[in-house]
């Protein structure tokens, strides 16, 4: 269905002349990825709201997509799996923020989460992806963006989860971390156990 509205698109745009037939199969990807990236970030914020929870899907958004974009990580092979996998991920770091700060109450519990995280996802990324290479330049230029952003979210964090009295706010932004530092883990374990 993506496919088909881009390609639809893609189609409208050349009939005007706005694009090239040369550029076509450029556009109909970008338009893909943005109709995409659109459909999930919307659904996510719908059920931030739905939950009762306005706020967590702006904030799970404003923490992972800036470290997605600049870590990498783990990519689905078809937008609908995509969709699935990034909505199960937000709906999973909601349900475990709230039944994990019932238990565990210490912000610095989580603050400790955020940093290994951090550290984890310092490591690896940007976890290159054979699927979607990208250039030495690219790649140089998203390790200094991605260490920008690891380095801004932990200096604003540690005073805000001092401050903390909503654990399960600071268990969500924690495990919102995780979630891109497994995501970021994953394909590096199948990279090394094919040997690549």
């Amino acid at each position: 269905m993506l496919e088909q509205i881009s390609k639809s698109l893609c189609a409208m745009l050349l009939q005007k002349h706005i694009i090239h037939q040369r550029d076509a199969p450029i556009y109909k990807y970008g338009l893909e990825l943005l109709l995409s990236a659109t459909g999930t970030s919307l659904t996510i914020l719908l059920l931030g709201i739905l939950a009762g929870y306005p706020y967590c899907g702006f904030l799970y958004l404003s923490i992972t997509v800036p470290l997605r974009l600049t870590a990498g990580g783990y990519h689905a092979q078809s937008y609908s799996k995509c969709y699935i996998v990034s909505i199960s991920i937000f709906l999973l770091t909601l349900v475990a923020s709230e039944l994990s700060s019932v238990y565990i109450k210490q912000p610095f519990f989580w603050f400790v989460l955020l940093c290994m995280s951090c550290v984890t996802i310092w490591k690896l990324g940007p976890v290159r992806n054979i699927r979607h290479e990208i250039s030495d330049l690219t790649y140089c230029r998203n390790r200094t963006y991605l260490h920008a952003i690891i380095i801004t979210m932990t200096v604003i964090s540690f005073p805000l989860y001092c401050l903390a009295n909503n654990t399960a706010l600071v268990a969500f932004c924690s495990l919102s971390v995780l979630s891109v530092a497994i995501q970021a883990v994953i394909p590096v374990v199948h990279q090394r156990q094919r040997g690549i």
